[in-house]
């Protein structure tokens, strides 16, 4: 996270000057696949180290892939496509039609991937920071993003060990009732999209994160006021449902917010807001439960 972190708005330039997003994107899933394949063949330390990288290569896709969604898409119908987007074999699957079938529309500026390209892309990122304030309304969204997508990341963490230690799940049901919010996590994303593209991405997002408050207040009044552990089921489907809505909803709205030709530059802001998030809440997580003992 803390490599994706610093590396994110460089490689969102480096999109943006070679004109092209698909060849960087073809590179992180090969990439991250192969190393999705190699999971478990050495011992602990290996497996950590080609997960460091799998995960890396898998979160910096997610740059060029948010910002080919003007590409794939019209203003009209971009909360429906958003909404299909999310082992290694699954992945290199379904990541093939993009590459099939999308054709990208060439700039006429294209420049080569060297080491002037690398050091202008820097030069590209201290403009973006310096005229964000021109954008009205985009530097709020980016500070906001740090907040609900903290909370989603813990969740996403911390779902498994939550329900086993403090709902009392044993391994078998947290991973089968990991599977159903998973499940709704994809209808999720399918419902909110027709929901962006009818009353568009930030009434979405409103509602999507009314949905987030809603389910963390449900997930602690269960083992807080000593219901029954079945409770839990809705409060899942629920932040299942929250989960897929939340990318569904804010991806198109940073293409409201950004400048067409800069993309790239502000999907990186974009993922580096993201993955400071993804640092910030496990941390306080640990802080919160381990280090200060609170539960």
């Amino acid at each position: 996270m803390v490599l994706v972190f610093v590396s994110a708005p460089v490689l969102g330039a480096l999109s943006d000057q070679s004109g092209r997003r698909l060849p960087f994107l073809l590179v992180c899933t090969i990439a991250c696949v192969v190393c999705t394949a190699a999971l478990g063949l050495g011992g602990l330390w290996v497996t950590l180290g080609v997960f460091v990288v799998a995960n890396y290569f898998f979160q910096a896709s997610l740059i060029f892939y948010d910002a080919t969604l003007s590409v794939v898409s019209t203003p009209a119908t971009r909360g429906v496509v958003g909404g299909f987007g999310r082992t290694a074999l699954m992945f290199a699957i379904f990541a093939v039609p993009i590459f099939l079938v999308i054709k990208e529309p060439q700039l006429r500026a294209k420049v080569g991937i060297d080491f002037g390209a690398v050091r202008s892309a820097f030069g590209r990122v201290r403009n973006t920071f310096r005229t964000l304030p021109r954008y009205r309304g985009l530097g709020r969204f980016l500070v906001g993003r740090v907040f609900y997508t903290d909370a989603a990341n813990t969740v996403i963490i911390f779902l498994g060990i939550y329900t086993t230690q403090e709902i009392g799940f044993d391994d078998t049901g947290a991973q089968l009732l990991m599977l159903v919010a998973i499940v709704f996590a994809v209808l999720g994303g399918l419902i909110t999209g027709a929901v962006v593209d009818r009353i568009g991405p930030k009434r979405t997002l409103d509602f999507v994160l009314g949905l987030w408050a809603l389910s963390i207040s449900a997930a602690v009044a269960v083992p807080l006021l000593g219901l029954p552990k079945a409770w839990f089921w809705p409060v899942a489907c629920l932040a299942g449902v929250a989960l897929g809505g939340t990318w569904t909803a804010d991806r198109p709205y940073m293409l409201i917010l950004a400048p067409p030709r800069r993309l790239g530059e502000f999907y990186g802001l974009y993922s580096m807001v993201g993955r400071f998030a993804a640092i910030l809440g496990p941390a306080m997580f640990a802080l919160v439960s381990e280090t200060l003992g609170w539960g």
